[in-house]
């Protein structure tokens, strides 16, 4: 700040570090209503568009706790129905924590079950290393009670590459030592238990392994069903000098299974961020045009959905089938007003052996805890 107010003087330098360096986003609060939820139950819904019974059995085991009669949220079933309808393009965009990753899961674990062939079915690729990380124990968990009933060899397998995905387990640099947690994965039947290094294709606990994930180089290029990763790391891939690297997208184009690209966050790739995955996700599109694969990229609410999807993948927006979030009404009629006129003051009978009081205590006229949680759900019920 210093050597650039020498420069340029101190407002320009104030105003440069404010405006140019800075960079704001928002809404940084954000009233989120509440998801409408589909008007059949999720069993019936997934039934009718042919879902299996494993696959249904998982969803309704792990997002419903084995209630049979849960429904999905309307935009969920909507996500769902419009991948299963065409072959189109589509684009979710709906407020955070409203079960976006459902939308798009559900697809990809249909498409993983419903075909005997080999190799890569489905890339999910994150703007942010941690997302796909957080993600990835969601992955887990629904592909958990899938595989522990499948036989090794027909188990669907994930697994996750980018900058810190070791290459394989040993002591050197870019290594991983055997027995070390595994970038904080829980393990989907222990609760509060971390997945360890425990073979060179196989993660678990002293009670559990799951030789289906796959969170080393080495053991990815070994296949995966399902690939979560970035931009940079699909890049490297497609120009990689190693063969075995290059054979995790096929040697050649159209030689994997590839049926659903999925770009989650959308919204954050924007300027020469967002020129690079229009470019990619043109060359996947191209790279794997035999296999004609879906793009669905999942944003946060934004003002034109179609106008996103159409400048991230080049599709013309009369291809682009759109997703919105759709609220759930709660009729609530307003209380009437009513006014009462509480003591401020009350003080206990005095008894003979207690002196008497000279002046009462000041009351305090803030709310009470409970009054103030009253009030809180009164203005929350108020903006619904």
């Amino acid at each position: 700040m210093t050597r650039l107010d020498e420069v340029v003087g101190d407002e320009e330098a104030t105003s440069f570090i404010r405006n140019e360096i800075v960079e704001q986003k928002g809404p940084y609060v954000e009233f989120v209503d509440a998801p409408k939820f589909h008007q059949r139950s999720a069993a019936e819904f997934l039934g009718d568009l042919d879902y299996s019974d494993e696959l249904i059995d998982a969803i309704i085991g792990d997002l419903f706790d084995g209630d049979p009669s849960g429904s999905l949220y309307e935009h969920q079933a909507e996500t769902i129905d419009s991948i299963s309808a065409d072959s189109n393009d589509n684009v979710l965009a709906v407020p955070t924590a409203t079960g976006k990753t459902e939308s798009f899961f559900f697809p990809i674990l249909d498409h993983c079950i419903s075909t005997d062939e080999p190799g890569l079915k489905s890339l999910i690729v994150y703007p942010m290393k941690t997302l796909g990380v957080d993600q990835l124990n969601r992955f887990i968990s629904y592909l958990d009670r899938i595989n522990r009933h499948r036989d090794p060899e027909d188990r669907i397998t994930i697994g996750i590459w980018d900058s810190d995905t070791p290459t394989r387990i040993g002591t050197r640099e870019h290594e991983i030592e055997e027995g070390s947690y595994v970038r904080g994965l829980e393990c989907p039947r222990e609760e509060g238990e971390k997945l360890r290094m425990l073979g060179d294709m196989t993660v678990g606990t002293e009670d559990n392994k799951y030789s289906w994930i796959r969170v080393t180089r080495d053991a990815i290029r070994n296949g995966a069903d399902i690939l979560l990763t970035n931009p940079e790391a699909l890049d490297h891939m497609f120009v990689s000098n190693n063969s075995e690297t290059r054979q995790i997208l096929g040697e050649d184009p159209g030689q994997h299974p590839v049926e659903h690209i999925v770009f989650d966050e959308a919204h954050v790739w924007s300027g020469i961020s967002g020129a690079s995955v229009r470019l990619l996700s043109e060359r996947l599109k191209s790279f794997y045009a035999e296999r004609d694969p879906q793009i669905t990229m999942v944003s946060a609410t934004v003002d034109n959905p179609r106008e996103l999807a159409y400048k991230l993948t080049g599709t013309s927006e009369a291809e682009i089938n759109s997703i919105d979030f759709t609220p759930r009404k709660f009729p609530i009629q307003s209380p009437r007003a009513t006014s009462v006129r509480l003591p401020l003051y009350s003080p206990s009978p005095i008894s003979a052996n207690q002196p008497p009081m000279t002046s009462p205590k000041p009351v305090s006229r803030m709310p009470t805890k409970r009054s103030a949680r009253s009030v809180s759900c009164l203005l929350m019920l108020r903006m619904s």
